[in-house]
């Protein structure tokens, strides 16, 4: 889902049980933090405000500027970045005067080193990806650099190696910074159980883990390697390999999807439905579009109405709803939507929020047991916001003029 500071600032990464006491609260023009009975623990000071980590660390804004606080209030950093991201692995980036910084959760600086970017998703598997001027390199969870920037492009470590670009061409590196691989791809994905994704012209196949080729490098496209197998797309259609290259299907499916609680949504003569690890059908392909399957439910369409079914291909929830990029279940909600509004459903299809807000982001879900949403005066037509007014503004001020949060009964967050 796209939410982080420029997009990760947003997330709500898994809010701890001590830090679900305080829900950002939205009150007038300002930002603050409340407990579930709506009483004021931090007060409305703040221009925009995000959930709390599990490491009971915020980020928080005023004016351009971000910062972070404690669950006490506390502001344990300035309020100086331009931008910066949640905690994750303990630690978090931010950006002072165009330069990468690392903080641990008591706010206290540990790597600082002329960082001009960072990856992305900040540390993986205890390491992060920074760059300087030499290229990029690799620092651990204290911040020290473990392995010195000299890249000319790079990827986050997975089953413990990382792919990297020197001269054009892509290779894989150990933790200590070693070639496995040498640098001989034109491009290439993360080692997924045991088995990556590289591309030689125009072409992808996989390989494992010491190099050797084990679906060949001849096909169009590729999506990753799940325990249940990998798809591989032909001229046109795909097929089902498992991780010792075997095929398990033919090229027959006109799209195809990675697995998902033991099943993968495919489309066959135009209809979608679901298959097994060995190419069975499991759900047939009756359906005009498919999704993944989350908590035991997959949100599916038979024209322009969608509704949720099980495993078995059963209907659990009618399909009385349109189309959702993001109606998967979390924490045993899912958003669903009808034209431009949208609201949560549990798993027996009861409305617990209703379906009249906007959804600011295209994918949308319960994480630590609140969700953020965006009152219907975003739409313009609908409130006091005119469409001039609204050209006038970014998408990130929309969000902090007008979006809240909501809790898994309903509770909105918000006071105007």
């Amino acid at each position: 889902m796209a939410k982080y500071c420029f997009f990760m600032l947003l997330t709500i990464w898994g809010l701890a049980s001590s830090a679900q006491k305080l829900i950002p609260y939205h009150v007038g023009e300002k930002w603050g933090y409340c407990d579930k009975n709506k009483k004021i623990k931090i007060k409305p000071i703040y221009d925009a405000a995000y959930p709390f980590t599990e490491h009971g660390v915020a980020v928080i804004k005023k004016d351009t500027l971000y910062g972070y606080i404690n669950s006490k209030g506390v502001e344990i950093t300035p309020i100086h970045f331009s931008k910066c991201s949640q905690f994750y692995d303990k630690v978090a980036y931010a950006f002072l005067n165009d330069e990468a910084q690392y903080y641990n959760r008591k706010g206290q600086l540990i790597a600082s080193n002329d960082y001009t970017s960072v990856g992305r998703w900040g540390f993986n598997n205890g390491y992060a990806r920074v760059e300087n001027s030499e290229g990029w390199g690799y620092i651990d969870i204290t911040g020290k650099e473990v392995i010195k920037p000299q890249f000319e492009e790079s990827d986050n470590f997975n089953d413990g190696l990382a792919s990297v670009k020197v001269d054009g061409l892509w290779g894989y590196i150990n933790t200590k910074g070693d070639f496995v691989i040498k640098p001989q791809f034109d491009d290439c994905k993360r080692f997924s159980h045991g088995l990556a994704a590289v591309k030689k012209d125009k072409h992808w196949g996989f390989i494992a883990k010491d190099g050797t080729i084990v679906i060949p490098i001849k096909y169009k496209h590729v999506q990753r390697f799940t325990k249940e197998g990998a798809f591989v797309q032909g001229d046109s259609l795909w097929s089902l390999f498992d991780d010792k290259g075997n095929a398990i299907t033919q090229e027959i499916y006109e799209d195809a999807w990675p697995f998902t609680e033991g099943v993968a949504r495919v489309q066959y003569k135009s209809k979608w439905g679901y298959i097994d690890k060995n190419g069975n059908v499991v759900i047939d392909f009756k359906y005009d579009y498919a999704f993944e399957f989350s908590q035991n439910l997959a949100h599916a369409c038979l024209g322009d109405s969608c509704g949720y079914i099980n495993h078995k291909g059963e209907v659990v929830i009618p399909f009385k709803y349109d189309k959702n990029y993001g109606g998967e279940f979390y924490e045993g909600l899912a958003e669903v939507r009808i034209g431009r509004e949208c609201g949560f459903i549990n798993k027996e299809g009861e409305v617990l929020v209703p379906i009249s807000f906007y959804s600011p982001y295209d994918y949308n879900n319960y994480e630590g047991g609140i969700a953020e949403l965006m009152t219907k005066d975003y739409f313009g037509p609908f409130g006091v916001v005119t469409k001039e007014n609204r050209s006038k503004l970014t998408d990130k001020q929309h969000r902090e003029l007008y979006s809240f949060y909501v809790d898994k009964k309903g509770n909105i967050y918000r006071v105007d």
